[in-house]
């Protein structure tokens, strides 16, 4: 007996892909459907709220950014005080 067919990723919306892609942890692939939501004039104003909170919940935060910056700052800084 052949299984029923629920419906392939092309027939769904992409708010449907783009929550899909969000909870199998594909963000990457969350925040391009996002993007292009938030683009599309045509959009339900529902649509684009989901994909603001999905573009500000995959955002990158500022301060790992700044973390990382000075952590390579103090490595360079060490590296360059014991050579010199």
């Amino acid at each position: 007996m052949a299984k029923a067919n629920t419906g392939s990723a092309e027939a769904r919306t992409p708010p449907q892909r783009m929550g899909d892609r969000y909870k199998a942890g594909d963000h990457a692939a969350a925040r391009r459907i996002a993007l292009s939501i938030t683009a599309d004039a045509e959009a339900s104003h529902e649509a684009k709220a989901a994909a603001e909170k999905v573009l500000h919940g995959t955002a990158v935060d500022a301060r790992a950014l700044q973390i990382g910056a000075a952590c390579v700052a103090l490595a360079a800084f060490v590296v360059g005080f014991f050579i010199l």
